[in-house]
């Protein structure tokens, strides 16, 4: 009778121990992952801080081609028109009743 129950609590022994093993394998799973997931959340934040830097970057190239086309068609009317002053011409200024405003005045 003894021996029986010595078995019986062996196999429970048995029987915890592989369940204890399975748990293990599942949070070392887990853990491998949250690493992946760690991996692509950093990736996803150096891709996004690129194009951050890209639309930057757009945004002043855009601002110099903006600057360079009104300094040449500046240019281009100084040589067209000498008498003419082309300080009020700004790419940014709106024509409101025949006169050069700026928009934000």
């Amino acid at each position: 009778m003894v021996l029986e129950e010595e078995k019986g609590d062996e196999a429970e022994a048995d029987r915890f121990r592989r369940r204890e093993e399975g748990f293990r394998a599942e949070v070392e799973r887990f853990r491998g992952l949250a690493v992946e997931e760690k991996v692509r959340a950093d990736l996803a934040e150096a891709s996004a801080a690129g194009l951050q830097q890209q639309c930057e970057d757009l945004a002043e190239d855009a601002k110099a081609a903006v600057a360079a086309t009104e300094g040449a068609l500046k240019a281009q009317l100084a040589i067209l028109l000498p008498d003419f002053d082309t300080d009020q011409i700004s790419f940014f200024k709106d024509i409101v009743d025949g006169k050069v405003v700026d928009p934000t005045d």
